[in-house]
């Protein structure tokens, strides 16, 4: 069986791509995103107010605020050094469809959490002392 793709020959070909931070970025971010997700979703088919509910559901919120603190990272990086262009030009829709889901998944990635950080002060569920990274610091208690 033959292939019609040269491996060194696609090695050598310069096609443009974002460079290893911001790669870095994407992976660290998607693996935070979709841990968080998968614990949401496991606590939500527990019983409300169970201790591993709880701890889990600490876990899950301080997932979240990793990510929102890695955005910030992550867009300021990004303005810094912009996207690589595209390896063949795009159609104009295409281009602003591309455009626009790109900056769909940002306001995602900035609203969950800041959503769940509203909902659970509102709701009167604990902030400070389980959004905290390991002594580095504490997210503020939020009053409404």
């Amino acid at each position: 069986m033959t292939t019609d793709v040269n491996i060194t020959d696609h090695e050598d070909n310069q096609l443009p791509r974002f460079d290893r931070v911001q790669r870095s970025f994407h992976w660290v971010m998607a693996a935070i995103i979709l841990l968080a997700i998968v614990i949401g979703f496991y606590c939500w088919l527990q019983t409300p107010g169970t201790p591993s509910r709880r701890a889990l559901l600490e876990v899950h919120k301080s997932l979240g605020m990793s990510a929102l603190v890695l955005l910030a990272f992550r867009v300021a990086y990004r303005l810094a050094v912009g996207a690589p262009g595209y390896a063949r030009p795009l159609g104009r829709l295409t281009h602003i469809a591309a455009e626009a889901a790109h900056l769909v998944l940002y306001v995602l990635m900035l609203f969950m959490p800041l959503t769940g950080y509203m909902f659970s002060g509102a709701g009167g569920y604990s902030l400070r002392g389980s959004v905290c990274f390991n002594g580095l610091g504490c997210y503020p208690e939020m009053t409404l």
